[in-house]
């Protein structure tokens, strides 16, 4: 694979400036080639039985998966049913990016086109989702079933033998439905499986990378990315921004957590010089409490979600704040978790539905909270906004609602709404 890394340099500049940033170790504990988004696993006893050609797809793939961000998305889905739909994803980007052979057995389908790994995923698990771990169901039946014979009188006989055939029919449609998704699962293997990232995996030091390897295929004499493929409509959407969204996330954290001067204590100390004029106190005792919600209905991108944590937690460093409240909100709340200053923040969103903001709102209240500033990562696409909870509110709007974003900012009730484009 060491050579292949040096193929790719020279024929594929993009994708060879990805792998030089990716350790590749050598290992026999897998059967084939992983990648957790760090490095590129392999077992040799496998690349070796390969040609060329075909170590240079697997290694492309594998790189697919890292430019999809596949090892920060999985979140609670069913990891097998998740490779598949990455792979899915992957080649059809491949198929119009690069000069490649695709293998045989490799999951591509053009139906696919344009739709996110999400989405191809939620419909692979609605079709195997039943055969995910049917294999020790099933043999479990099938002994309750001749066990259940030998009980049988003679009058059920002829009911029982219909049931037989029912059963049958049902079995053989099983069975063809489990030897499609085996075969699938191993088309999975053979390109290579995408793992989840390590916890001290920075998620967006990559950008960097991609940065990187844009200029050098700019430069590059050796095969580009074709301006009107798949793979550059990404690279563009994750490289460019026309709203500066940090921008607008500091200046409203800024104008949200003033606590140098403080009116709710007024100073009378001056009141008898400044002719009964009350001044703002001057106090050191920290009062600010943050908050962050995480939307994680469907269609929520946890690439950008990801990248909005790390600019917020990067934000907070310039804040003294006495609490930071972090939660998720489907339409319900889950995950609820706190930091207090100078403690690592780590945090992972977590529940899947639709979109409602007012479980937070009962939430809080509930738990007596009321933070100085809220700050909503959503696609906005909200069902029940509740009641406004009195408090300054920035809703962040994910990239995929970018074609609905003047729809739905018209229709956020209360707070401000940005829309978060890629900078």
């Amino acid at each position: 694979m060491y050579d292949t890394r040096k193929k790719l340099v020279l024929d594929y500049p993009f994708f060879g400036t990805l792998a030089l940033s990716m350790e590749i170790k050598e290992t026999y504990s897998i059967p084939t080639l992983s990648t957790n988004g760090k490095d590129l696993r392999f077992n040799p006893d496998f690349t070796n039985s390969l040609s060329q050609k075909e170590r240079i797809f697997c290694f492309l793939h594998e790189i697919g998966h890292i430019i999809f961000m596949h090892h920060f998305r999985r979140g609670d889905r069913d990891p097998d049913i998740w490779n598949m739909a990455g792979d899915y994803a992957i080649n059809i980007m491949l198929s119009d990016s690069v000069d490649i052979d695709f293998p045989e057995n490799c999951l591509i389908d053009a139906k696919y086109t344009g739709w996110s790994t999400e989405k191809i995923y939620d419909e692979l698990y609605d079709k195997y989702k039943d055969q995910v771990s049917e294999q020790t169901i099933t043999v479990t039946m099938s002994g309750e079933g001749e066990g259940d014979n030998d009980d049988q009188g003679e009058g059920d006989n002829d009911d029982q033998g219909e049931d037989d055939k029912d059963q049958s029919t049902t079995d053989q449609v099983n069975t063809d439905q489990k030897s499609d998704f085996q075969e699938k699962l191993e088309a999975v293997k053979q390109s290579g499986i995408v793992e989840d990232a390590p916890k001290d995996l920075p998620q967006y030091d990559f950008e960097s990378s991609v940065s990187a390897a844009i200029s050098v295929n700019n430069m590059s004499s050796a095969s580009k990315i074709p301006e009107e493929s798949s793979l550059a409509r990404q690279l563009e959407e994750m490289t460019s921004s026309r709203v500066p969204w940090r921008a607008v996330l500091q200046r409203f954290m800024n104008q949200a957590c003033q606590d140098d001067y403080n009116w709710c204590r007024p100073n009378h100390r001056f009141s008898q010089a400044t002719n009964g004029i009350i001044m703002p106190s001057l106090y050191s005792e920290n009062k600010i409490e943050l908050a962050i919600v995480f939307d994680t209905s469907y269609s929520i991108d946890m690439r950008q979600c990801s990248l909005f944590f790390a600019e917020f937690k990067s934000l907070i460093k310039t804040i003294s704040y006495k609490k930071l409240h972090v939660m998720s909100c489907s339409d319900y709340v889950s995950n609820f978790q706190e930091f207090y200053p100078g403690q690592e923040i780590e945090y992972k969103p977590s529940g899947i539905g639709g979109t409602a903001s007012a479980p937070v709102w009962k939430y809080l209240k509930d738990k007596q909270i009321r933070p100085t500033c809220l700050v909503y990562f959503t696609d906005l696409e909200v069902f029940d906004w509740g009641k406004d909870p009195g408090f300054p509110i920035l809703w962040l709007a994910d990239s995929r609602t970018e074609k609905n974003f003047k729809r739905w900012e018209n229709q956020v009730p209360f707070g401000e709404a940005v829309f978060m484009r890629k900078e």
